[in-house]
């Protein structure tokens, strides 16, 4: 495409193409590009090619530009729409506590001995030991509430499914069409027919979300999801453990915040952001789509042999791990092409790159951790 974009040379692809002329007669009748126009030219057609592969080679590696954005700006999404209610917080640990009325989604399954949807529910939240007599005895008060509800809706099951069945007849009787007696449908009648709601009790960290201060001794703190990540610190720890924390821009935009690694005495080793170019071991990508390692298959010329040059496209917490997700910097949209857990990250031999708008590596940092 980049060779045979004039119009003269498309134009002459398309009359010997109309003609009913093979590739290999195509190929060898089209001029090479830059030379079509000499007729006494001293080279011949190989090294007419040679010299034009040259001239492509040169014209990318000199001339094309690659686009990339570094978000370490603190403006954008601070919080999220939703608020929840702090029930009880002990440090920075909290418990959520949100009213919710019972819908279909409420249940991963219904049937009449299933109690699967309770279940999953219950089983996400674990009662924190920090708790106080009565605390517990407000949360046990809410769990058995939940399995009321949820049993009641299932007594109830049988009930919807014969007023559904009734109806059905008498649709038939009309000579109308009757309903698919789904798991769905019923359930959706059941919840018209007793309604009812149960408690979401989560459980979560001061460092996850943005606590709303409470006023006044009686009233509950409210807390909002953060919104964008600002920026991944890493630091060591006293065993020289290489150690990441994320920081939030609702955190970044306070300029009385601390980071926790900071409290603890630890310092900040490197900082990356959302965008930032690292130094990668291409075998150490772990590919998120069967479809194609695309991040892996990705090699920037001007990577040392057995690396690769990749874009951080996001990170986020996983249980007491942080995953890394990669992109592909040909890309000129970020994706989550690969990923990487930051557990490993010592052991990869990673490096931060800053290249220039045409590609050309300008600083590249020691191995992260060394």
């Amino acid at each position: 495409v980049a060779a045979y974009s004039t119009r003269s040379v498309i134009k002459m692809i398309n009359t010997y193409s109309g003609k009913g002329r093979d590739a290999y007669e195509l190929s060898r009748r089209i001029p090479i590009p830059r030379y079509y126009k000499e007729t006494g030219s001293e080279l011949s057609k190989t090294e007419q090619k040679d010299e034009f592969r040259k001239y492509l080679s040169d014209f990318i590696f000199y001339k094309t530009y690659v686009s990339r954005k570094i978000d370490n700006d603190r403006n954008g999404e601070l919080l999220k729409a939703t608020q929840y209610s702090v029930l009880f917080e002990h440090g920075d640990d909290l418990v959520f506590a949100n009213k919710k009325k019972l819908s279909t989604s409420s249940f991963s399954t219904f049937t009449g001995s299933n109690s699967s949807a309770l279940e999953s529910i219950t089983n996400k939240f674990k009662v924190p030991v920090w708790l106080n007599d009565e605390e517990k005895a407000t949360i046990e008060k809410m769990l058995r509430h939940n399995e009321s509800a949820f049993k009641a809706a299932l007594e109830a099951r049988e009930e919807a499914k014969t007023e559904l069945e009734e109806e059905n007849k008498k649709k038939i009787l009309e000579g109308k069409k009757p309903m698919t007696l789904s798991e769905k449908l019923i359930l959706r009648r059941v919840l018209e027919n007793i309604g009812g709601f149960y408690w979401s009790l989560t459980n979560n960290t001061r460092g996850k979300v943005f606590v709303k201060k409470r006023f006044g001794e009686n009233s509950k703190s409210s807390a909002f999801d953060t919104g964008s990540n600002f920026s991944l610190d890493i630091y060591k720890n006293e065993k020289g453990e290489l150690k990441g924390e994320i920081i939030r821009k609702v955190q970044a935009m306070d300029k009385n915040y601390i980071p926790n690694y900071k409290k603890q005495g630890f310092k900040l080793i490197e900082r990356i952001h959302q965008g930032d170019i690292l130094e990668i071991d291409q075998s150490i990508i772990s590919p998120t789509s069967k479809k194609g390692d695309y991040a892996r298959n990705a090699h920037n010329p001007n990577a040392p042999a057995m690396k690769t040059f990749i874009k951080v496209d996001s990170f986020t917490e996983q249980g007491k791990n942080i995953v890394v997700f990669i992109s592909n910097i040909l890309k000129s949209t970020g994706s989550q092409d690969g990923w990487f857990m930051f557990s490993n990250m010592q052991k990869l031999n990673i490096r931060k790159i800053n290249l220039s708008p045409a590609g050309l590596v300008t600083y590249r940092s020691k191995v992260i951790g060394s």
